[in-house]
């Protein structure tokens, strides 16, 4: 099953950043992934994160992998949040989590808070499976 990217809204849909507030506690994440991505091919799952207006943040996970990263590619369904983003010279694609096929391996996939929104987990993991990484990093929202 395929995700029907007419539901993506990110811009209307609540940002966890937003929620609890941007403090060095919340950075944990950050720190953790960072310690596998260096100089490492990347794959970020759902990078635009709700809004795109958060590549300016510190906190924002996709921009902390790409200084660090020897290739960052993310994918999203947001596609204004993706042209966004490209504009400002971020390697992003449109493309479902549910569904997906880069040709590629990558030596690590992140995917921040978007595993609780997919309609197919089981054709997402199949879509992973594909890619071969050597590490895999999910984080899921409670």
């Amino acid at each position: 099953m395929k995700t029907n990217p007419d539901d993506i809204k990110g811009d209307q849909w609540p940002s966890f950043a937003a929620e609890i507030g941007e403090s060095d506690e919340h950075d944990h994440k950050i720190r953790l992934v960072l310690d596998y991505v260096h100089s490492k091919d990347v794959l970020d799952v759902g990078c635009v994160h709700h809004n795109p207006e958060k590549y300016k943040s510190k906190f924002w996970l996709h921009k902390a992998i790409k200084k660090h990263a020897r290739k960052l590619i993310g994918i999203d369904l947001y596609r204004s949040g993706l042209s966004f983003l490209q504009e400002k010279g971020f390697d992003v694609r449109f493309a479902d989590a549910c569904d997906f096929d880069l040709d590629r391996k990558f030596d690590v996939i992140t995917t921040c808070d978007i595993i609780e929104h997919l309609v197919d987990v089981g054709g997402f993991l199949e879509s992973v499976s594909r890619l071969e990484a050597g590490r895999y990093f999910a984080d899921f929202y409670s």
